[in-house]
């Protein structure tokens, strides 16, 4: 078949095509929502994975990280067991670091990201999404800061003693509109007040991809922006992911 005649036998398919779809509406529209959560979902798909496996995490020698679980243990959830038990206690996180012999820096971060209320220089409330992280953080993902300085594990001498807040680079952008004077800002946690010391690198938004924190707080200051909880010492209390 010459190209003259294959055009006519595709443009006469379409026209073919298109009366079955005018015919049969119902079908048209069962097609035409397929394909598009077709596309939607691999779009999607390939978002997710270009995030987490594709991009580094802007880290130093990220591909020397490593997350640190229990493989003797499994972690029960709703009574199942869920295979190995990557969320760690912060007396397990503890010990690890104390007796770890392979590692040059280890660090733990908590699973869940915080919604707290807050006051920024004692103005009215508003909603702030952080997380406790311990006071090493940074310097174990080898993180620098836009400006200012970041809390270390020379300030964690003791529960509540770092009043501390690392604010991301997009949160000051946003927030604060980007203005160094940022730095020694109080912000207001129940009864409970942090200052802000640095601010994050602009790419750095922590290392669970589609959580951007607006800010970090010191392991050492969980019982006092998260009242009635002592999640230091409670033993039992899986809430960390532990990385080295």
């Amino acid at each position: 078949m010459n190209l003259a005649g294959w055009i006519g036998s595709f443009l006469g398919d379409i026209r073919y095509a298109l009366r079955q779809f005018v015919r049969n509406p119902a079908f048209t529209a069962v097609a035409v929502v397929s394909l598009a959560l077709g596309i939607g979902l691999n779009t999607a798909i390939f978002s997710v994975i270009n995030a987490a496996l594709l991009k580094l995490l802007p880290a130093r020698n990220p591909n020397k990280l490593v997350m640190l679980t229990d493989p003797g243990s499994s972690l029960l959830l709703d009574g199942l067991q869920t295979g190995v038990r990557k969320l760690l206690s912060y007396a397990e996180f503890v010990q690890l670091r104390e007796g770890a012999t392979t590692m040059s820096e280890m660090c733990a971060s908590e699973l869940l990201l915080q919604r707290w209320p807050v006051r920024v220089s004692g103005g009215p409330r508003e909603e702030a999404r952080g997380r406790l992280v311990t006071e090493n953080y940074f310097s174990a993902f080898g993180i620098e800061p836009a400006i200012g300085r970041f809390f270390t594990q020379q300030d964690g001498t003791g529960a509540g003693k770092d009043p501390y807040a690392v604010i991301s680079y997009d949160y000051w952008q946003r927030r604060f509109g980007g203005r160094a004077t940022v730095l020694g800002t109080p912000i207001r946690f129940f009864s409970t007040t942090v200052v802000v010391i640095g601010v994050a690198a602009r790419n750095f938004r922590g290392e669970t991809v589609g959580q951007d924190p607006d800010l970090w707080l010191p392991m050492m200051m969980q019982s006092a922006v998260m009242p009635g909880m002592d999640w230091l010492h409670e033993n039992s209390l899986m809430w960390l992911h532990v990385f080295g």
